[in-house]
């Protein structure tokens, strides 16, 4: 699925499956919700030489605990049908069929016996295998997990399942024992942070933790809603987000329940993340299934499960908790077969095509010297096919020993190397970068005298645009580099309001795209339609900020604003945009990273930004949540904001010609479509986060966009010039012969404004 909001009308419960941006698949979701079938398409067993490659795993090292407690001493406490048979489940699963942990690594803490006959095969086939069965009592269980935790050694996985009641109390959370007792619950119950302390301290970088608790079923049997210790605390989340160095999945949100699914016999989120490991999540670009991608599946299937079998409980049941960290958030947890042959198929390419120009390299003064073929070379080193690799390779595979095809390789890597280039330092690159947090600038704010606009002052300096790779909510058009920003500039503190539009329209009579057509996209509770009569002037009040405007009609708005104060008035670049929106802080968002909980919950949000989580699914008046560091509010939700740079789509994803490693004062002019950032009313708890981004075609009007101005020194260059009327961007082209370079390196451009409103550079 495309990020460009080219098809808008999308079923609303399935969009969660995005929420983190990982690459699930709609489809796959799609079709779950659709058959209800569980049956997995394919046993992705994670072939050996890419888990081995994997920095030096290996399985001998790997342990687990599998905890299943089906019924308790204490009669009153109800029983958990599914537990033990998910317990099982999990361990045949990641011993049998992933074979990532040996199975005499393997320890069953259970408490009755299976329900299904294929998890009681399973059992005797694990303990004839050597895994040890042993009773899941308090307080011999933590006994289980600091053996199990001794045993997984640094090459290896610690893999910790539980499945049982999770409740809370006023004395904090707990998952209960096979001997707990109802009215001694803090006593004789395990208290959750204590499994993420132990977790902590084992001696694996890869460490996962998968809770399948906080059931449905209340103790003593009372009904739900009475008495909400068995829903999903928010103190029981925050010992999650506090798992520091290891990956939990939660079969649950704050205040939902972890469900059975009583015709397949397991628990709704094991049973997920089963089928997820047995090939229906989505795999990365080696082909390989990760905690990252495994985690936006569970979720988007929780959801569908709930949506179609607990309508009622949709409100607060929001999919599962979530935290990533350390080393297991990427490792590889199974493989799609068919995307792992695809990466070898085209492994094979690589090699034939690289002996080939070994053969093809010329003599002094041929198109393909040595030290280019050296350079051709090294961006393919990288073992898994993106489109620009495999266009080289098929540049390539043409080589027949003649000086034409030797030109057309030559040619085609003067036009992308540096992109080749880009895709190779992002596949080496460590997930951190140091960077010198920018101070605030010295410059006063800035009012603009005709609409009272407040400016906040930016100053120049370097960040690392883009996100770190275990940062939850990531997508692949995210990759992290190095961005100086050599001139300082303002912005303004809020998006462009509807009242300030208005008195823009009176003066001048301009009509909007959305006015042109007669409709623009809006949400009716349901589904996204085009909606006849839509205009700017629905955008919800004076001062909420103007929607229903396109790209276009923004920058007709700062071409008079210009006019009519003598400034230099534009939309930021992307580059400025992020940079500003992060006000000095590396984190997901200005107030920190997020824990995503659920496609609309993320606390961390509350206080800064309106999102799908707290917003009633519509606009709401600007500069209500926390500004950030530099003073600016509603950067991140309320309404996405468009900004100047050119975007074209590959794979779905939103593409720029400017990702790359130390860029300067980056703008990108290619592409038809205009990128827009920061979340809206609508968008999931992922889309709130500085690093995101999405596109647009330039002259598309909806609900949920709008746009946010910058204001430049009048000494300070390059500068943004607008276009006249509908002067299209492509039209930019025409004038590549008047481009000439001064002293300073800069373009200047002869003849006339740019007709795509670029900055002269």
């Amino acid at each position: 699925m495309t990020k460009e909001y080219a098809s808008l009308p999308v079923v609303s419960w399935l969009m969660p499956a995005l929420v983190l941006g990982l690459g699930v698949g709609i489809e796959a979701a799609s079709a779950f919700a659709q058959s209800g079938s569980a049956t997995p398409r394919t046993i992705a067993r994670v072939v050996p030489e890419e888990i081995q490659a994997d920095e030096g795993f290996d399985p001998a090292e790997s342990a687990g605990l599998f905890v299943g407690i089906r019924y308790f001493d204490e009669g009153s406490i109800p029983e958990v049908p599914f537990a033990v048979d998910d317990a099982i489940d999990l361990a045949y699963l990641f011993a049998h069929e992933l074979r990532l942990i040996t199975p005499q690594n393997i320890v069953l803490a259970l408490a009755g016996e299976p329900q299904k006959p294929d998890s009681l095969k399973r059992l005797k086939a694990l303990l004839t295998a050597g895994a040890k069965r042993k009773p899941p009592r308090f307080p011999e269980i933590f006994r289980h997990l600091d053996e199990q935790r001794k045993a997984a050694g640094r090459r290896g996985l610690l893999v910790v399942a539980v499945a049982t009641h999770g409740v809370n109390t006023q004395a904090g959370d707990f998952l209960v024992a096979t001997n707990s007792l109802e009215q001694l619950i803090p006593d004789t119950s395990i208290r959750v942070h204590r499994i993420f302390d132990r977790v902590r301290r084992a001696k694996a970088q890869r460490r996962v933790v998968l809770l399948d608790a906080c059931r449905e079923r209340l103790l003593g049997g009372r009904a739900r809603g009475t008495d909400p210790a068995s829903a999903m605390s928010q103190s029981f989340v925050d010992a999650i987000a506090n798992a520091s160095g290891q990956a939990v999945l939660a079969g649950a949100t704050p205040g939902g329940y972890a469900y059975d699914d009583h015709q397949r016999r397991n628990g709704v989120f094991t049973a997920a993340v089963i089928d997820g490991l047995h090939g229906e999540a989505a795999a990365d670009e080696r082909g390989l299934i990760t905690i990252m991608t495994l985690a936006a599946y569970v979720n988007a299937r929780v959801l569908a499960w709930v949506q179609e079998n607990r309508p009622q409980d949709a409100e607060f049941s929001r999919g599962i908790t979530i935290q990533l960290d350390g080393l297991a958030a990427t490792m590889p947890l199974a493989a799609d077969p068919s995307a792992v042959e695809e990466v070898r198929a085209y492994r094979r390419r690589r090699d034939a095509a690289l002996e080939l120009l070994r053969r093809n390299i010329g003599g002094p003064g041929d198109p393909i010297s040595g030290s280019l073929s050296d350079e051709i070379a090294r961006v393919l080193t990288v073992d898994f096919p993106s489109p620009n690799r495999l266009k080289l390779v098929e540049e390539l595979e043409m080589l027949d020993g003649s000086l034409q095809m030797q030109r057309s390789v030559a040619y085609y890597f003067s036009q992308h190397g540096s992109e080749l280039m880009a895709e190779l330092e992002e596949a080496s690159q460590p997930n951190e970068l140091a960077i010198k947090t920018p101070q605030p600038s010295s410059r006063p704010d800035w009012k603009d005298p005709i609409l009272g606009i407040r400016f906040s002052p930016i100053p120049a300096g370097s960040f690392a645009m883009g996100s770190p790779r275990t940062e939850a909510g990531r997508e692949a058009d995210e990759r992290q580099h190095v961005v100086k920003l050599t001139r300082g500039f303002w912005i303004g503190t809020t998006e462009v309001t509807q009242s300030q539009f208005a008195q823009f329209v009176e003066e001048t009579g301009f009509q909007t795209d959305a006015e042109k057509r007669g409709w623009s996209w809006s949400w009716d509770g349901r589904k996204w339609d085009k909606k006849k009569g839509a205009t700017w002037r629905e955008s919800g009040g004076k001062n909420h900020p103007v929607v229903h405007v396109s790209w276009k009609d923004a920058q007709e708005f700062c071409r008079w604003l210009s006019e009519r104060t003598g400034e230099r008035i534009r939309l930021p670049t992307e580059a400025e945009w992020e940079y500003a929106t992060r006000a000095g802080m590396e984190s997901a968002t200005y107030a920190g990273d997020l824990t995503i909980q659920g496609s609309c919950d993320a606390s961390q949000l509350e206080e800064i930004a309106w999102y799908c989580g707290n917003s009633s699914w519509k606009v709401h008046p600007v500069g209500r949540k926390s500004a950030n560091g530099w003073g600016m509010h509603d950067t991140l939700g309320n309404v996405w904001e468009w900004v100047h740079d050119a975007s074209y789509s590959v794979a779905g994803e939103v593409v720029t010609d400017t990702y790359r490693k130390d860029t300067t004062d980056p703008l990108s002019t290619r592409g038809t479509n205009r990128i827009i950032r920061g979340g809206g009313w609508y968008g999931f708890s992922g889309d709130c986060r500085a690093a995101n981004r999405n596109a647009s075609n330039p002259d598309r009007s909806t609900d949920f966009v709008g746009f946010r101005i910058v204001r430049t020194a009048n000494d300070s260059s390059p500068t943004f010039l607008y276009p006249a009327g509908d002067i299209k961007a492509e039209f930019l082209s025409s004038f590549r012969s008047l481009l000439v370079r001064n002293q300073s390196n800069r373009l200047l451009i002869l003849g006339g404004t740019p007709p795509d409103g670029s900055p002269q550079q």
